[in-house]
């Protein structure tokens, strides 16, 4: 099976839908990639990576290939170039679009929308919104560093919870005494 990754053509999108470690491990397993130029370079994948990993590099991806992997859901341009029995998978908005799930399933296309597969243990490989909540968690990190910290948050710090030697859980208060304080028991 042939499978094509086309450049992202949606406003400020900088991701690629496959990169070229995963290109390798198709190519591998007998997939042939074709991969349009310039397609990763805004993720920083330049197209000697992916020539690299084992991918023919094209001027135009749509119409060459059985199979689509884009991030974002296709334009009406991009939509009109898939060809009946294409099988198309992405983020495809089916719940707020339903005019482009209606235009693919018009085409013929198989469309799989990435944010509909279930959120379950065993999908968990091919669950792309916790990978991208994962990537979005470690980058809040850094950007929450550079938040001024507001009088409540203040507070908050000069609290703090202790496990006494018991095991049961007390609170003090940074402006209380320091005095030993009884373990309570959870209710």
């Amino acid at each position: 099976m042939r499978i094509g990754v086309p450049k992202e053509t949606a406003t400020g999108e900088q991701r690629v839908a496959l990169v070229p470690e995963v290109v390798s491990k198709l190519t591998g397993s007998g997939f042939e990639i074709l991969v349009e130029k310039g397609a990763g370079s805004a993720a920083s994948y330049p197209d000697a990576a992916f020539s690299e990993a084992g991918a023919g590099l094209v001027d135009a991806v749509l119409g060459q290939a059985e199979g689509i992997v884009k991030v974002r859901k296709p334009t009406a341009d991009e939509a009109g170039r898939l060809r009946q029995g294409e099988v198309l998978i992405g983020f495809l908005e089916p719940l707020t679009d339903r005019e482009g799930v209606e235009r693919l399933a018009r085409a013929g296309v198989v469309a799989f929308a990435m944010e509909s597969i279930p959120r379950i243990t065993r999908a968990q490989p091919m669950d792309a919104l916790s990978s991208q909540a994962s990537q979005a968690s470690r980058r809040s990190p850094p950007a929450a560093g550079s938040v001024p910290s507001s009088p409540a948050s203040t507070s908050a710090r000069s609290s703090r919870s202790r496990w006494s030697r018991s095991g049961r859980h007390s609170s003090i208060s940074a402006s209380a005494e320091r005095k030993p304080q009884a373990a309570t028991r959870p209710s």
